[in-house]
């Protein structure tokens, strides 16, 4: 039995540890509680989800983090947490593009969202998007935006105003160099993006003259923009009718000078530049 004791300690003392963190996760989930109650006395009810909040959390964590334990892990879990206590503010779903009932963004709704999360899989990124704005849904997991496309669901988000969801987080938050061709997505909802110390913003930009690209470029950098081509839609039936996506190196917020400098500089050939949402870089580890 003597040979045992030091083993009895050490397990005796992981039961005290556990006990302590259970403690805290009920603490933190009190103390998360007063927020919410907080906010439905002073301020008009919304999406309790804070992802500029929650990058900032996990980059801390990250920072400190030492010892054996996967960083993957970590992230897992609070990413666990944090979603179980947005949810405890309010109805929390969210929903995926399942093209032909696959389930390419399945993994990524759930591990940045919670595997507890109401998921929903859609078949067209119209009827998400739409969903978002009704209400219907909270988050949607749509596909990053490339090249020309024909029908791409970000020309939804070109409109002036408020009406419109924002692109608030890229997915995965945690990446790990050389994985491969993993599946990256955006994620969607109705409300303002979140500014943290790095962010990158995406700008919708609508032009009804035939302006070339560069040309496109080429004013957004003389407005100070630092900009990088994402995705392009033209209109088979409107000539000289074009909308582009770029993605902008900071944050930017709806009423940014340099933006409003742009569209000063196109003139009438462009219609709108919109912010269309920002998110925080993600952190990305050695594998």
């Amino acid at each position: 039995m003597a040979k045992d004791q030091p083993l009895d300690n050490l397990r005796r003392e992981i039961d005290r540890i556990d006990d302590q963190i259970h403690d805290l996760l009920m603490r933190r989930t009190d103390i998360v509680s007063e927020v919410g109650a907080l906010k439905r006395r002073s301020e008009v009810v919304t999406l309790a989800l804070r992802p500029g909040r929650e990058a900032a959390i996990l980059r801390r964590l990250l920072a400190r983090h030492s010892g054996p334990f996967p960083r993957p892990v970590l992230v897992r879990i609070w990413r666990e947490l944090l979603s179980a206590q947005v949810a405890l503010q309010g109805d929390f779903s969210i929903a995926t593009f399942a093209p032909e009932g696959l389930d390419i963004y399945c993994g990524l709704a759930q591990d940045q969202f919670g595997v507890g999360t109401p998921l929903h899989k859609y078949s067209a990124v119209s009827q998400i998007v739409s969903d978002i704005r009704n209400g219907n849904i909270s988050v949607g997991i749509l596909p990053v935006p490339e090249g020309e496309e024909s029908d791409p669901w970000w020309r939804a988000l070109v409109v002036d105003g408020e009406g419109a969801p924002k692109i608030i987080a890229r997915l995965p938050f945690y990446e790990r160099m050389g994985e491969g061709d993993l599946p990256v997505a955006f994620a969607v909802a109705m409300i303002e993006p979140e500014e943290t110390e790095d962010d990158v913003s995406l700008v919708g930009i609508e032009r009804v003259a035939d302006i070339s690209r560069d040309q496109v470029f080429t004013g957004l950098a003389e407005s100070g923009l630092d900009v990088h081509w994402m995705a392009a839609w033209q209109d088979p039936e409107k000539e000289g009718y074009a909308m582009y996506l770029v993605s902008v190196e900071g944050f930017l917020a709806r009423d940014d000078r340099r933006l409003e400098a742009y569209r000063n500089h196109a003139g009438e050939a462009v219609v709108r530049a919109v912010v269309l949402g920002a998110y925080a870089r993600p952190v990305v580890a050695e594998a």
